[in-house]
């Protein structure tokens, strides 16, 4: 059985604190990567109405800095981001993505502001 741990806290913490300067986030994922760990979710590219602590995402891509051992995602809710996320990852640092979509349509709603067809479509 293969198990894999990802270190999520630059982007499922830092979304529910106030947004940090994209200095301290590129310092603290440079720093959680010198730890031993081998997957980090950096971030997310979503609407920065929405979740404005991820509004920097690209310039902390473009910040960190690459680690062969280490593994970076960013979560991405659609298409349309992932696009942006195609954008901002040219020098391929992110080496995987996570989608999320719900298993049910209120928690996708809440979620994403639309339903499981549009978001899989989107």
């Amino acid at each position: 059985m293969l198990i894999n741990i990802y270190e999520v806290g630059p982007r499922d913490g830092l979304q529910s604190l106030p947004s940090l300067a994209t200095e301290i986030k590129i310092d603290l994922i440079n720093r959680l990567a010198l730890t031993g760990i081998k997957k980090m979710e950096i971030g997310s590219f979503v609407n920065p109405s929405v979740i404005p602590q991820m509004k920097d995402i690209a310039d902390v891509i473009k910040g960190i800095d690459k680690k062969d051992d280490v593994t970076f995602s960013v979560l991405i809710p659609n298409y349309k981001y992932y696009k942006k996320f195609r954008d901002a990852n040219k020098d391929g640092k992110i080496g995987e993505i996570a989608v999320f979509l719900s298993a049910s349509e209120k928690h996708n709603e809440e979620n994403v502001g639309m339903n499981i067809n549009e978001s899989i479509n989107n």
